[in-house]
């Protein structure tokens, strides 16, 4: 019963706030410069609420042979489905009992307890991670001519940091539940450059280079670990996780042969680092 006598309660929350201006500048290769700010909060927050059972046959009325079913208040069958899968292949029962639950009635007659925090299981499932990211970024943009080629581009650079808290509960030795407290900063400088050259109307050259970041999933990240009893299954966190960081290079060359058609080709080059071990 305790397999699937279980809640789920389930939380994401997130907000944020972003402002952005522009100031054209029109001098010389500097068109524009433009910069902005934002500001982003989330949380989320899960956990397997489980039933407790005692022993069953601490409550069988007959203690000589297993506990069946049918011995069990709550457990209302219906009626017998003949058709499932109807169409599908595959060597397997078409005939399915089916039900109306009570778990009112089955807990109490086994004398259990309804899927709270309490047990073991529980606590260790609880996975609550708030982030809050704080960045700001300042570009250039350019254009004019190069080498007698005319271009446009921009430049810029981008900060970013990121202060993460992750909750839970690790279960040590199997008995014991000791609350978790997992804090990670990142602060990160993202430089990047795009430069477009027209050598002719339908002849356009692109180079770019940037250092560009992705952070985690925010439930890969919590200290929780959940299990699937059923499939004997589970999944774990990991607070310790870090953003990954790249810097790639772009170069490449489109050939526009027609409105809606281009021949081009391209070549790139990406580190990424910050693999969490």
């Amino acid at each position: 019963f305790s397999s699937f006598d279980a809640t789920y309660p389930i939380s994401n929350r997130g907000r944020d706030m972003s402002a952005d201006a522009r100031y054209d500048l029109n001098w010389w290769l500097l068109k524009a410069i433009k910069a902005g700010a934002r500001v982003e909060d989330v949380s989320i927050y899960s956990a397997q609420r489980m039933a407790s059972y005692p022993p069953f046959n601490t409550y069988d009325p007959t203690p000589a042979n297993s506990l069946r079913v049918t011995e069990v208040p709550g457990l209302n069958y219906g009626r017998t489905i003949t058709s499932f899968l109807d169409g599908v292949g595959g060597n397997f029962s078409r005939t399915l009992l089916s039900g109306v639950p009570d778990p009112a009635v089955w807990r109490a007659f086994l004398h259990a307890t309804g899927p709270d925090l309490t047990s073991l299981a529980s606590l260790g499932s609880i996975a609550q991670v708030h982030q809050q990211t704080n960045a700001a970024y300042i570009k250039t943009e350019l254009g004019g001519d190069l080498f007698g080629m005319p271009f446009d581009g921009d430049a810029g650079l981008r900060w970013v940091d990121t202060h993460r808290n992750a909750f839970g509960y690790t279960i040590v030795g199997g008995a014991t539940a000791v609350p978790t407290t997992v804090v990670k900063h990142f602060d990160l400088l993202l430089p990047s450059a795009n430069l477009v050259l027209h050598p002719s109307d339908n002849f356009d050259v692109r180079l770019d280079a940037a250092k560009v970041t992705a952070r985690p999933p925010l439930n890969l990240t919590s200290v929780a670990t959940s299990l699937a009893l059923v499939s004997g299954t589970g999944a774990a966190g990991n607070p310790n996780l870090k953003p990954f960081v790249a810097t790639q290079y772009d170069l490449s060359a489109e050939w526009y042969i027609g409105p809606a058609s281009m021949v081009s080709v391209a070549l790139f080059t990406k580190d990424v680092s910050a693999f969490t071990r």
